[in-house]
């Protein structure tokens, strides 16, 4: 049986790890559309 404050755990690190790719993805996007910019200048 699992308890509660392990499932509320395995929903915390699963929320971390959502933000923490969606701040990748942002972040890659911006420094790909730099990297662009860059070399077209």
């Amino acid at each position: 049986m699992v308890s509660r404050s392990h499932k509320n755990a395995k929903q915390w690190i699963y929320g971390v790890f959502l933000l923490f790719y969606r701040l990748l993805k942002f972040g890659f996007r911006i420094s790909r559309r730099q990297i662009y910019i860059h070399l077209n200048v």
